[in-house]
């Protein structure tokens, strides 16, 4: 369960930080930006596992963050938001 919750815990920083940051393309990235991704990525799946490297601890975090995008697209879809509020939260 604790990995569930760091799990959403660390989502919800990831997608606020990318929109703090703004959307961009793959194609439009500086290597520098591409390094920080990678990087950022890898130190999220430490806060996350921490020192869990079993099977079921990675099949939970990525479980989760699969839910979670699930839920946020859902959430940000004009059917929901009423008008995409959701969406524009943080520009």
């Amino acid at each position: 369960m604790d990995i569930v919750v760091r799990a959403v815990v660390l989502f919800i920083f990831v997608w606020f930080l990318t929109r703090a940051v703004g959307r961009r393309e793959l194609s439009t990235l500086q290597p520098f930006d591409l390094i920080l991704l990678i990087v950022l990525g890898d130190l999220i799946q430490q806060g996350v596992t921490q020192n869990d490297f079993s099977v079921t601890g990675a099949m939970l975090a990525g479980g989760t963050m699969a839910a979670m995008t699930v839920f946020f697209s859902y959430a940000s879809s004009s059917s929901l938001a009423g008008s995409g509020r959701f969406s524009r939260a943080i520009p």
